[in-house]
């Protein structure tokens, strides 16, 4: 089962809505879907109708797609485990 969208320009914070929402079911990452919505505005600037508007909604969505992805911890815990470990080394 499919999810059919009209997104067509211009983009009118209805249709921002609808691609974020169909983006977050199928699993896209919150960096994918701002980087979709800023090339889409750049595209609607270029033809002269004017930047995609983020509504109140279209940022919630974003925020929250954003916090259900996974954290990858960029330091690690020194343990006294890890101590000896490297010590050993």
């Amino acid at each position: 089962m499919g999810i059919s969208l009209e997104l067509s320009l211009p983009w009118t914070p209805n249709k921002l809505l609808a691609f974020l929402l169909a983006g977050s079911m199928k699993g896209w990452q919150s960096s994918t879907l701002r980087s979709y919505v800023s090339r889409v505005s750049s595209v609607q600037q270029l033809s002269g109708l004017g930047p995609v508007t983020m509504s109140l909604w279209s940022r919630k969505v974003l925020k929250g797609v954003e916090n259900t992805e996974k954290k990858i911890p960029s330091r690690l815990a020194v343990t006294p485990a890890w101590l000896r470990l490297i010590r050993k080394e």
